[in-house]
């Protein structure tokens, strides 16, 4: 139920304005004729559309205490996302249904309110809504490199700030009202805090780790694990959850990456296995012993100790297998477990961390071990599972790997007639 919270709150923060509004003049007035009925529609979709907005910078903001009003940061930033495209939505439906509203009186004054005019509040309305749709356009059209692709994100504050003053200076019912206008100050005022704490400030105000590298393996040839080691203070985490990590002094790009965690909170230092894939992965052959590295966290909800269920299946695919690396090894301090992993590859050798897996499923009862290679046993899917695991049904479902494998596992798991709220995954899409 916690989980929803954030849900909730979303929804009551964003119509809220809505209900100062219409407390401000009567409804019967507010659609008595086509003008007013557009005009009104406008507001609403204006008022929602800015409190979304300022909501959108809030959840960007990384913040550990939201986690767990969401069910893990994984689960914000979906949000978050989501948020970005209703907003958009409602912020371009603001000002077309204003400007329909005056086309039975004057379509000159219709134009007005899209296109620039002598009015430098509704400009700024305009260009505002312009940036937003060319950086929506520009993320989702081209492929951009993971760390431009965060750049293009603090703008978001820029373009926010100046919808903001054209929604406090444009002549409308924030700037009459001033229960409306004291709310919407606020809400915007979070989204602005937000924004600055975590873009402008960030080096500065944002809680941040040193560890150094003391240890690097390679457990398949293209995987590096790294063992890091606190040069003072140490974060704290659960089994299962990931930090964001930056590397100083080495020729690798100085950029913030999340990648999952490998050890427990009992181990001196932390581990991270990293599968060298892509752009910025490809560079971390360069990283050395003694190198320093910037973390923070640790974040997410996904952990075996935060279901009820004792008893569970486990599914991972490639290095999607990290994050319950974490959690075999912290079974041995837990008790009552009863887990099946079923852990997928292309082919024995791409098989991460395969022959301490087999350690460990050996050392406790809590754990079976099922590999499956998929050049011999095929695609894995859920109902073979379900053939393998007849109770499956009556356990949670943890799923790491492929954002593909783990959609299509989480959909047949439901046809299956497995409840949503039993399927967890960890996906760094969004992130």
């Amino acid at each position: 139920m916690k989980k929803n919270l954030g849900i909730i709150g979303i929804i009551l923060i964003s119509f809220l304005p809505v209900m100062f509004w219409v407390n401000s003049l009567p409804i019967s007035n507010r659609f008595s004729s086509f003008y007013q009925t557009l005009t009104s529609i406008g507001q609403i979709s204006g008022l929602i559309g800015l409190s979304l907005f300022s909501i959108e910078l809030f959840l960007s903001g990384r913040f550990k205490f939201i986690e767990k009003y969401f069910g893990g940061l994984n689960k914000v930033y979906i949000t978050h996302h989501l948020l970005g495209k209703v907003s958009l939505t409602l912020l371009l439906v603001h000002p077309l249904t204003l400007s329909v509203a005056y086309v039975p009186l004057s379509i000159q004054t219709a134009i007005t309110r899209i296109l620039p005019g002598t009015s430098w509040e509704i400009n700024l309305g305009i260009i505002s809504l312009l940036l937003l749709v060319s950086l929506l356009i520009l993320t989702l059209s081209v492929k951009l490199p993971y760390e431009l692709w965060r750049s293009t994100h603090k703008w978001l504050g820029i373009i926010f700030l100046i919808g903001v003053i054209h929604g406090f200076f444009v002549p409308s019912d924030i700037t009459r009202g001033p229960i409306l206008k004291n709310y919407m100050a606020f809400v915007i005022s979070i989204g602005i805090v937000s924004y600055l704490y975590r873009t402008i400030f960030y080096k500065l105000l944002v809680k941040r780790f040193d560890y150094t590298v003391n240890k690097i393996n390679y457990p398949t040839s293209d995987v590096i694990e790294l063992n890091m080691l606190p040069k003072s203070n140490s974060i704290s985490y659960s089994p299962g959850q990931f930090i964001f990590m930056s590397f100083i002094n080495t020729s690798s790009p100085n950029e913030v990456h999340p990648f999952s965690l490998t050890s427990t909170p009992q181990d001196e230092g932390l581990s991270v296995a990293i599968k060298m894939s892509g752009d910025f992965t490809k560079k971390l052959n360069s990283v050395k012993v003694n190198d320093t590295v910037k973390i923070e966290g640790g974040f997410g909800g996904f952990s075996y100790l935060n279901y009820p269920n004792k008893t569970q299946t486990w599914i991972a695919g490639g290095i999607g297998v990290a994050p319950f690396i974490s959690m075999m090894n912290s079974l041995k301090q837990q008790s009552g477990y009863n887990i099946n992993l079923y852990y997928s590859a292309r082919n024995i050798q791409e098989m991460v961390f395969l022959n301490k897996i087999k350690e460990i499923s050996k050392a406790t009862s809590q754990l079976k071990f099922i590999p499956w290679i998929s050049e011999k046993d095929g695609k894995i899917t859920a109902k073979l599972i379900s053939k393998l695991d007849p109770d499956y049904n009556n356990k949670d479902i943890l799923i790491c790997g492929p954002t593909k494998m783990m959609k299509s596992l989480v959909d047949q798991f439901i046809k299956l007639g497995v409840k949503k709220g039993q399927i967890h995954t960890e996906e760094f899409a969004m992130l």
